[in-house]
Formats: C-alpha cells, structure tokens, sequence
C-alpha cells in the first residue's frame, strides 16, 4: 500500500472512530508532543474520546503545548478503538514500557516523517520529505476537515519550530513556511511559543551547560565535536537530565565543526543525540548501528554500558563517516 492510500485510509478510519490513544516518542521533543496534543484537541473537538500517553511523562519546559492535558505512563481504563503513534521511526520508540501494547490494537497509526522507518503500523503514514510530523498532522487535519483553533496550531506552530531549528535546516521547505503561514493565521503566535521554547532557560540548565560546555573535545582537526555531562555535572547544578536540550546543536555551531555529539548520563543509561553540518555525513547511519535512528542530520540512540565503552565505539563511526565522505 503506498503512503497515500495510507493517509487516505486512515482519514476514513479516524472518522469513524470513536476513542484513540495517542503516543509519541521517549524523552519528547516539540514536534513530538506539538503534533500529539494538536491531533488530541482536534480529535477531541470532533467527539473523541482522546487519552496521551508517553513513556517519559510530560517535560517540564513544555507543558505549556498539553492545555492542561493530562500525559498518562501506562494505558487508562476503558475501551480504545485505535492507537496513533506519532514521531517514531521504530515501534521500540515508545519505551519498553508501553512497546508491548501495540499488539492489543487492530489499528496502530504509524505517522511519521523520518526517512527510515520500519513500518510497524496497521496503517503507515510516512513522508519522509515533511519538516516534521506536525507538518503531517496540519495535513492529516486539513483532509478530515477539522477546523484549526488557535491551541491546535501553536502545539504544531512549535513542532515545525523546533524540527527545523527555527525554519534554518534543509528540511524546512517552501512548503514548510507555507503550513507556518496558515498556522499564524489560525491563531499561533510565533513570539510566544519562540519564548517558551527557547527564552525560559533556568538558571540550573545554564549552569550545566556552562561547565558541560567548558570542556568541549575536539577531533579530526576541529571537524568532530563532543559534549559529554554526567549523572555528577547534574547533580552539581541541580538540574534534571530532560531539562538540558539543545547541546548537540550548539556544539555543531562551533566554526569549524562538522559532526557534533551531546552525550548525556540519564539513570543507568547514555542518552547521545547526533548533529551534522550537511546531509553528504548522514549521523543516522551512525545511530542505527547503535539501535538508534533520526533524520540524516539529527539522530539519536541509547547505550547502556560505561561512558568508556561508549567513546571507544562512538568516536570511531564519527571518524570514519568523516572520512567516507573526504
């Protein structure tokens, strides 16, 4: 079945549905949770029964996209229809906690736009040429006819923000700033959701950073870049592992740097988000190898043995995807 019967059979399914369960990925980015809460209210606003769900809770620095809503960790009582998977390339993506309940749905949504994906819905609505799954929703929205309210199109407002580092990636489109313009006409307003996302950093964040930052490693004459923080740095500054996003991008802006790694101790696991300059040095080749996976330039994936075992097996891939592209 090809994307679009796809899109068009789960357009007809949605309609006639009654209840849904809506999840997004582990460790929720704005994109992940804009298109979660934005689909939730329109589904909602058109009689749904509608509950979230997400391994990881709701961040902190982003509860302002829920409304209000409540981010359940386990499934609530009650009968539902079908389970929308948003933002996931692999059906692992949802956490080990709520992986085993995709296999109690008879429809399992899979929506998503990273360009490897294993295709583990029912239904598999994927475009890989989207800026983000937000830009599926809008489009999603715009065929069941469901009228955009001002909350709706700030939560995806933010996730076409937030997919495309502020409209400046590749993957943000002629198409991207055309979804944008509708949104702000719906009612989003960019100033506020551009402070929320990027201009309300605690103190206890900067503080981190600031010493993760400090230390930056260099390899490949400056090409490579790694940050690393430990369960330590965070204690130091009383900060929370969820709260510190956006590392992998400052360290890619360094001049010179081709390949960036945030690399982050999160309980008993290493949690590493991949950034690259171009995408001729696609960093998800590098994190499907370690169970990972993402967008050519921005990938991500978990480890869970020493920080040592890590940077021996890390740092490697980096330098030879390097070298494979010179």
């Amino acid at each position: 079945m090809t994307i679009a019967q796809d899109q068009a059979a789960l357009v007809s399914e949605i309609a006639s549905l009654q209840s849904a369960l809506i999840v997004s990925h582990v460790n929720p980015d704005p994109d992940a949770l804009g298109s979660t809460f934005a689909f939730a209210e329109a589904l909602e606003l058109a009689g749904k029964r509608v509950a979230v769900l997400n391994e990881s809770g709701l961040p902190e620095d982003l509860a302002f996209l829920s409304g209000g809503r409540t981010v359940h960790r386990s499934v609530p009582a009650g009968e539902w229809d079908a389970l929308l998977v948003l933002d996931c390339g692999d059906a692992h993506r949802v956490g080990d906690s709520l992986l085993p309940i995709l296999k109690d749905f008879p429809l399992v949504a899979n929506i998503d736009h990273h360009y490897a994906n294993s295709l583990f819905g029912t239904h598999n609505v994927l475009c890989a040429d989207a800026s983000s799954t937000c830009e599926i929703i809008f489009r999603l929205l715009t065929d069941l006819k469901y009228a955009l309210t001002p909350s709706i199109a700030s939560a995806l407002y933010a996730g076409l923000l937030g997919d495309t580092g502020s409209f400046r990636y590749s993957s943000c489109t002629s198409e991207t700033l055309r979804v944008a313009a509708q949104l702000l006409d719906a009612g989003a307003r960019p100033e506020v959701v551009a402070q929320k996302l990027y201009g309300s950093t605690p103190l206890s964040v900067v503080r981190v950073q600031s010493e993760a930052l400090s230390s930056v490693s260099l390899l490949a004459e400056g090409k490579i870049a790694y940050v690393l923080i430990t369960a330590d740095m965070f204690s130091r500054a009383n900060a929370e592992p969820s709260q510190v996003d956006g590392m992998a991008e400052k360290v890619r802006d360094i001049a010179g740097v081709e390949i960036a790694a945030y690399i982050r101790q999160d309980g008993p696991l290493w949690k590493v988000s991949l950034r690259s300059v171009t995408e001729e040095l696609s960093v998800a080749s590098v994190a499907e190898r370690f169970g990972g996976g993402g967008h050519k330039q921005a990938a991500a994936f978990r480890y869970r043995r020493s920080q040592d075992e890590l940077l021996e097996a890390l740092l490697p891939e980096l330098e030879a995807l390097l070298e494979a592209r010179t």
